[in-house]
């Protein structure tokens, strides 16, 4: 299952893989030459599609409550967000946090790089993660109109159980992002596995919010 069986299928194999192994190569060329451009694309798509997906599911799951028809407006809000806050912040945030790390590990003379970790993860965790997930309620309000009174909303009822469920997510993942991924492709492997993260990301943003009503 899953070999090469026929000499057809062999010369599609031996057509495909240059071209895969060239886009690989652009894409690296790009994160060098355009780092901020390339990583926010990337997240830009990356977080699309797993909206898309997200959508398929809740509705075969939940047919009655949900439409089958694919929303894409805001499949387009959740593209917005990710050129503009999620990849851009993201991109700046593994900057900041070696920084950071540095001033830390030569203060606490810090030797063992399993402490390290733990230290990143730490910081990731309390710092990026209520970062993240404010201004990605901030801007999904802005979008969908209800501006900063959505926000102050969604960020009331949803903050703290959006950032345990990080909490329960991210750490591991990262643990492996800090330990063997090169900086200028954790963005990449964040957005990966972003496609599960998002997903339930903007499941949770699509509840309905109750605003007070204007006289």
């Amino acid at each position: 299952m899953g070999s090469i069986s026929t000499p057809s299928q062999a010369c599609e194999a031996l057509q495909i893989a240059p071209i895969a192994s060239g886009t690989w190569a652009w894409y690296k060329t790009m994160l060098v030459a355009q780092p901020l451009v390339t990583k926010s694309l990337t997240s830009s798509c990356i977080m699309s599609f797993s909206d898309v997906m997200c959508q398929s599911v809740v509705s075969k799951a939940d047919p009655e409550k949900r439409p089958s028809k694919l929303d894409s407006t805001r499949v387009l809000h959740v593209a917005i967000t990710g050129a503009v806050w999620s990849g851009p912040i993201t991109h700046y945030w593994y900057i900041v946090l070696e920084k950071m790390y540095g001033i830390i590990a030569k203060a606490a003379n810090i030797q063992e790089p399993v402490i390290g970790l733990m230290v990143k993860l730490i910081l990731d965790s309390i710092i990026f993660s209520s970062v993240t997930i404010t201004g990605y309620f901030t801007m999904r309000s802005i979008l969908e109109g209800t501006g900063l009174a959505g926000a102050k909303e969604k960020l009331t009822s949803r903050f703290f159980s959006t950032l345990f469920g990080a909490w329960k997510f991210w750490p591991m993942a990262n643990a492996v992002n800090f330990w063997f991924v090169p900086l200028y492709l954790r963005v990449l492997y964040m957005n990966v596995l972003s496609v599960f993260w998002t997903g339930w990301l903007t499941y949770v943003n699509s509840k309905s919010i109750s605003l007070p009503k204007k006289d």
